[in-house]
């Protein structure tokens, strides 16, 4: 798993404080001290734990099940709200022998075939009813390598996911409604919405662009719009009384700066730029040539609508002003909005910021294509078959060129974790940012020793002399001098093909 894989099961699991002993702490005045003895159990340094101990910050212990002020509270000293990490927590307290993997798997996979599930329904409305069609757009993601991708990353993206989709979904229904001033209706678009939020921050990023939407369409239909609004800061007030955090991590935090640093750039162009690879593997097959050939269809699509509406049937006013054109709007529209703001605001330009649009994305290449190829084949039985066809093989295309980054399934990797637990372990970690989380869940020992850069040195009087360990040190520290120092005390280290995301390994003896 992904260090941050690890520390969503951390984070969800690990009672580190109760509700008594917090209520202690602040009676007693030794917040300080509570908040230190916790650090200290999360990273302990110069000493032996066990796979016991490992497991006991992981996983949810006897009487600890559904106990969410922990759960909770960390979520307050982290930058991410705490719903995904209350779900991981709940299923983990309703089967606690449950193997981490397949918590992770069970919730993704749940909310991806329930995305699936609204991004059909949403292809019913843009596909006018036509279900071959929708279905070729659940294909096409479902069979994506961003849907594998998604599905195998234990964080809070697939939950995300569908919340976009889901609300994009009832936005739709309520925008072919009319608008309707129904109570039940707005309150569940603002219950999605703060669910969202809950999830996490970037959720703003598909939220707004639905609510100006929604005001500028309404107020073009000369729709009241007191209630919508009403409502939605209703919604604002509430989510700020129960997670207030949130103004700390969106304002105060590193994070927080490095999106509003990034946002403030307004880099459009260049950050694009540099999604457009993660873009290609994603939904285009991991082929260039495939998206450059999309990209032409979708030109020919948006000149054959102008030219049809403008010179032929000569209807633009009524074509901008039907539903459908307003489904389109609101689909395409909050798709490559949330792309690129997204992809914009991103920390880093990696993947599991924009992968809550891939879904409507997928959606909109098929409607696209399907279009195109239906001014030629009037059958639309026709026309999704071939699009099926086409899906197909582009799910066979990705599979020969491009691996899931977040399975951990190289050939050394699976090779080593078949012998690593016949050795205890020795983490050698950086004194300032600590990575042990990269090793606990990943390479399984009987016990491990941890320490760091400045306190290895009393090695010699730990460790048997007459035992082999594996040795995980720090790639961000200076392992020749580590090592020199080592070999000087009569220790041989030999370098191990396998390597960890943040640590080298080497062979003690």
């Amino acid at each position: 798993m992904d260090l941050d894989e690890n520390a969503s099961f951390q984070l969800a699991n690990w009672t580190v404080v109760t509700i008594p002993e917090a209520i202690s702490a602040v009676k007693n005045d030794n917040v300080n001290e509570k908040i230190n003895t916790i650090e200290a159990m999360r990273n302990p340094n110069n000493c032996w734990i066990t796979e016991q101990d490992i497991m006991s910050k992981y996983t949810v212990q006897p009487g600890e099940r559904f106990a969410y002020f922990s759960t909770f509270l960390c979520q307050a000293f982290d930058v991410h709200p705490p719903l995904f990490y209350l779900v991981i927590k709940t299923i983990c307290s309703l089967v606690p022998s449950l193997n981490l993997l397949i918590v992770g798997y069970i919730i993704n996979i749940t909310f991806l075939l329930l995305a699936c599930y609204f991004i059909y329904k949403i292809g019913l409305i843009l596909f006018d009813d036509n279900s071959w069609g929708a279905l070729a757009a659940v294909l096409y993601y479902g069979l994506s390598f961003d849907f594998v991708n998604n599905a195998t990353f234990y964080r809070m993206y697939a939950i995300l996911t569908f919340w976009f989709v889901f609300l994009l979904y009832n936005t739709l229904k309520w925008a072919n409604d009319g608008y309707a001033d129904d109570k039940k209706v707005i309150r569940k678009l603002c219950i999605i919405e703060a669910l969202a939020m809950y999830t996490q921050y970037f959720a703003v990023f598909f939220i707004f662009p639905m609510f100006v939407l929604n005001l500028v369409f309404m107020i073009i239909k000369k729709i009241k719009i007191r209630r919508y609004l009403k409502y939605n800061i209703i919604t604002g007030l509430i989510y700020l009384l129960v997670w207030p955090f949130s103004i700390v991590h969106i304002l105060f935090t590193d994070r927080g700066a490095d999106v509003k640093g990034n946002l403030n750039a307004l880099n459009i162009f260049g950050r694009l730029y540099e999604y457009k690879d993660n873009l290609f593997r994603s939904i285009f097959s991991g082929s260039k040539k495939y998206f450059l050939l999309f990209a032409v269809v979708a030109i020919c699509y948006i000149a054959y609508r102008l030219i049809k509406h403008k010179f032929i049937e000569k209807d633009v006013k009524m074509w901008i002003g039907s539903i459908h054109f307003l489904d389109i709007v609101y689909v395409f529209g909050s798709a490559i909005a949330y792309y690129v703001v997204a992809a914009v605001a991103a920390p880093w330009a990696i993947d599991r910021y924009v992968m809550p649009a891939m879904p409507v994305l997928s959606l909109i290449i098929t409607f696209i294509i399907i279009q195109m190829m239906s001014v030629v084949i009037k059958n639309k039985y026709i026309t999704s078959g071939i699009m099926c066809l086409l899906i197909i093989a582009l799910c066979l295309h990705w599979h020969q060129r491009v691996q899931p980054y977040y399975l951990f399934n190289s050939k050394d990797r699976v090779e080593y974790k078949k012998t690593c637990y016949n050795y205890d372990g020795v983490v050698i970690d950086s004194k300032t940012i600590r990575l042990l989380g990269d090793i606990e869940l990943n390479y399984k020992h009987p016990k491990l020793y941890v320490t760091d850069e400045v306190n290895y040195y009393n090695l010699d009087s730990v460790l048997d002399d007459n035992k082999t360990y594996m040795v995980y040190m720090n790639k961000d520290i200076d392992n020749d001098e580590v090592i020199s120092t080592l070999e000087s005390k009569g220790f041989k280290l030999v370098k191990n093909d396998c390597e960890a995301d943040h640590f080298y390994i080497y062979t003690l003896n």
